[in-house]
């Protein structure tokens, strides 16, 4: 298998990953504060998790070359301390359709700082397929109108986040596995929220099932930015980043066959819409 077809089939086990998430998230999040569901996610990704990587991976933490840990340091906090923090207190305020399509932002985003960044070209059929996937996710959220606030900043600010850290991982060491990097990623990013849990005196009780769910909500969101960050290893920076869209219609589908819930023929087409900027990008290779 060539490098782009690995990038793509890691692409695509990010997209089926980060939907699946959708049913241990959504239940945690109707029942506690998002800031807390991603602090006690990134701790169980972190301290429970972290370990097991190191073992299936054979690797220690030892091999880490001393220049890469500032980098690892920044990574962590960029992307799951201040664009978690950024992006959460953004959805606590935002409705949910409005935040679904600002969240998309990432692509562009992660586009703009592979070309800055990387050097990576910009070609027309990849701004094709960028609009394209935009305005699907646009139609799919259902969005009406916006109004730019301090929620809609801190949202843009959180996709803003994220969008480079995709970019920097291509930065880090490949020789340390992906599944340590994403691991110490959302180790440190828990650690750095701490104290807004801790500022914000939320302190909520959990029973066996709160438990067994962040459990199962960590291990999705490991496994899925393990699958994107490894994607990142064989596409173009910026490309990497286009499988989350379609997630979220792949999870609007799942939520129709598990949930009961209803779409929409807008939120059809703008899925049809997403799926097909997503295979303007991917089938040339840019």
């Amino acid at each position: 298998m060539k490098n782009y077809q690995k990038g793509l089939f890691f692409g695509v086990l990010t997209t089926i990953i980060f939907s699946l998430d959708l049913f241990p998230a959504k239940l945690l999040v109707s029942k506690f504060p998002p800031l807390v569901v991603t602090v006690w996610t990134s701790l169980v990704i972190g301290i429970l998790f972290l370990p097991i990587t190191l073992v299936l991976s054979k690797y220690s933490l030892r091999k880490v070359n001393r220049k890469d840990i500032p980098l690892l340091l920044v990574f962590g906090i960029l992307a799951s301390g201040i664009g978690g923090y950024f992006a959460l207190s953004g959805l606590q305020i935002v409705p949910v359709s409005e935040a679904a399509f600002l969240l998309q932002l990432e692509v562009v985003f992660a586009t703009l700082t592979a070309y800055v960044w990387l050097k990576e070209s910009i070609v027309p059929r990849q701004l094709l397929g960028m609009g394209l996937l935009l305005f699907g996710a646009y139609l799919l959220s259902q969005t009406e109108r916006f109004n730019f606030r301090i929620g809609e900043i801190m949202l843009v600010s959180g996709t803003l986040a994220f969008g480079i850290t995709d970019v920097m991982t291509k930065k880090i060491d490949p020789q340390i596995p992906t599944s340590v990097v994403t691991s110490v990623r959302f180790l440190i990013g828990g650690i750095f929220l701490i104290p807004f849990v801790i500022n914000g005196g939320t302190f909520p009780t959990y029973d066996g099932r709160d438990i067994l769910l962040i459990l199962l909500n960590g291990f999705f969101y490991l496994t899925g930015v393990t699958f994107l960050y490894s994607s990142l290893k064989y596409l173009p920076g910026a490309i990497g980043s286009f499988f989350l869209v379609p997630a979220m219609f792949l999870a609007a589908i799942l939520g129709v066959v598990f949930l009961k819930e209803n779409m929409t023929l807008q939120q059809w087409i703008g899925g049809c819409i997403i799926v097909a900027g997503l295979v303007t990008v991917i089938f040339k290779k840019v």
